[in-house]
C-alpha cells in the first residue's frame, strides 16, 4: 500500500551498538512526523559522536549502560554522577549534548519503551508493569508518560497491538 503524508503509521527509533539508526514501527505517527523523527535520529547520532569526542568515552558508555540496565531504579542525578566519578553539572552537560533531553526524560522514555514491550509480551497487570519499570506507586505518572510517548493509554495500547 502506498503511504500518504497524513496516513498514521507506527515508528520507533533505536540504535545498534555502533549507534547506527534502526527504525521499527511502534508509535502512532504521520509520515511527516516520521520524516522529522528520522532526521532528529540522524542528528542524535551525530551528537553522540561529538559527545564521545568531547568527554571520556568510558563515562558516556557507562552512562548509557546505567540508563539501559538501571532505569527501573529511582536514581538521582547525584547518584549517577557519583557512579561516573563526575560532577552533577558535567553529567547534565553530557546528557544534554548526547540526548538533547534531561536525564529524567530519558529514563521515562526508557521506562515506557520497556512497558510497551511488557504490555504486548505478558499478561501482567498495568499496575505491576508500572511498578516493574520504575514508576513505583506513581500510576498516574506512568499513564501520563505513556500517553505522551505513544498517544494512547497503556490499556488501549495493549488492546490495539496484542
Amino acid at each position: 500500500k502506498e503511504v500518504n503524508e497524513n496516513d498514521k503509521i507506527l515508528l520507533v527509533i533505536n540504535y545498534d551498538s555502533e549507534n547506527y539508526i534502526k527504525a521499527k514501527v511502534v508509535s502512532n505517527k504521520t509520515l511527516g512526523n516520521v520524516t522529522n523523527t528520522l532526521i532528529n535520529a540522524s542528528l542524535t547520532s551525530v551528537r553522540s559522536m561529538i559527545v564521545m569526542e568531547k568527554y571520556d568515552i568510558k563515562q558516556v558508555l557507562e552512562l548509557e549502560h546505567i540508563i539501559s540496565t538501571d532505569f527501573s531504579q529511582r536514581l538521582s542525578n547525584k547518584e549517577i554522577a557519583a557512579r561516573l566519578n563526575i560532577s552533577e553539572r558535567q553529567l547534565t552537560r553530557i546528557v544534554k549534548l548526547r540526548y538533547t533531553k534531561t536525564l529524567h526524560q530519558i529514563l521515562n522514555e526508557k521506562r515506557t519503551d520497556v512497558a510497551s514491550k511488557l504490555l504486548l509480551e505478558t499478561n501482567m497487570s498495568i499496575e505491576k508493569i508500572s511498578a516493574n519499570v520504575g514508576f513505583g506507586a506513581y500510576l498516574k505518572t506512568f499513564y501520563k508518560e505513556f500517553q505522551k510517548r505513544y498517544g494512547m493509554t497503556p490499556g488501549d495500547y495493549r488492546a490495539k497491538f496484542k
